[in-house]
């Protein structure tokens, strides 16, 4: 069974729980929780490792 990523699973439709604004970001498939990309310095290291 595959896993799956923290991406995916932040930005599913969850319609007992999310939001309007949620529902909205979803049809228009931004991202319903933006995180901070370059908080860590090596994170293309880890990228690529994974």
């Amino acid at each position: 069974m595959k896993q799956q990523s923290s991406e995916e699973v932040r930005n599913q439709l969850d319609k007992e729980k999310d939001s309007k604004e949620q529902v909205d970001k979803m049809k228009k498939h931004e991202d319903v929780e933006p995180q901070a990309e370059n908080w860590n310095p090596r994170s293309e290291d880890n990228l690529r490792q994974s």
